[in-house]
């Protein structure tokens, strides 16, 4: 009898593990001076979205982050839209764990899955006529209920490489308008709530294992210490724009090299193969790993 050895020398990008995030295939890198103006970006894409959507123009109607208190409201001297940002939290709706994994810079790479956090605004609107700002308002929500998300085309920056935000609003037992009110001194005034919840990288990916290079059967006799027989399948890497497609000829099989310019061909070491291109190349197998062709 046989006794039949599997051997790889690396699994590569293979998800074999528990943990996987299927959710999310792709790591996302952003510069760390990303974290240091997100709130920024949030803010500056929540009103390119009004101001199209509403629509606000920029000539008629101003849009404000401060807090809405007495001071600043006494300030101001044409129509303001009000978005408010009051409270920053880890969504308990969409909690997620685990890895994601996919190719980030030619190279595999794994790492945790995005946090989702949710940012909640309130929205106001500031007139001289409470007939007019009803009338903002009324035209805020309309806006404000028909969005699911936050489309990418109006996401600032770096926003626009993540997901795309969704926008919700809250249920009367989750609204905090009187309590927010209180706490920034102000009279109590109609508002709309909204909670925009993003997903946040929270991690640098990280190379995993090298991609595989061979994948080998080997045969041996138990009665003996020679190796009858063993065979290898050899991955094979062809740097030319015109190698999808080509022909590779070995002793032992033929195939045809893909679209990223990869092949696998089953030989064993110090076999020939030829690379069929304009100017057919032949390459020895080595004794472990794969063949990289750069013509």
């Amino acid at each position: 009898f046989g006794q039949i050895c599997l051997r790889c020398t690396t699994i590569g990008t293979w998800n074999l593990w528990a943990g996987f995030n299927t959710k999310h295939p792709r790591p996302v890198i952003l510069n760390r001076s990303f974290y240091h103006q997100m709130l920024h970006l949030v803010d500056e894409s929540i009103e390119a979205f009004l101001r199209a959507v509403v629509p606000l123009g920029s000539q008629e109607i101003d849009v404000a982050f401060n807090a809405p208190n007495r001071e600043w409201s006494a300030q101001l001297n044409r129509p303001t839209v009000n978005i408010f940002l009051w409270d920053i939290a880890r969504s308990t709706n969409r909690m997620e764990s685990g890895f994601q994994r996919g190719m980030v810079n030619g190279v595999a790479s794994e790492s945790w899955v995005p946090t989702p956090v949710e940012f909640r605004y309130l929205v106001t609107a500031w007139t001289s006529d409470h007939s007019d700002e009803h009338q903002l308002l009324g035209q805020l929500l309309r806006t404000l209920l028909g969005a699911y998300v936050l489309p990418t085309e109006y996401m600032a920056g770096e926003l626009s490489e993540l997901p795309e935000p969704t926008i919700t609003t809250p249920t009367t037992k989750d609204r905090v308008q009187t309590d927010l009110w209180k706490a920034l001194d102000g009279q109590l005034k109609p508002g709309i709530e909204i909670t925009l919840t993003l997903d946040v990288p929270t991690g640098t990916p990280r190379p995993l294992a090298a991609p595989t290079e061979e994948f080998g059967i080997g045969v041996d006799n138990l009665a003996s210490t020679d190796d009858l027989s063993r065979t290898r399948m050899v991955a094979g890497e062809v740097r030319d724009p015109a190698a999808p497609g080509i022909t590779v000829i070995g002793p032992r099989g033929t195939t045809r090299i893909n679209e990223a310019g990869n092949f696998l061909i089953k030989a064993s070491a110090g076999d020939q193969l030829t690379i069929e291109l304009d100017s057919p190349i032949t390459v020895t197998v080595p004794e472990s790993g794969g063949i990289r062709i750069t013509p």
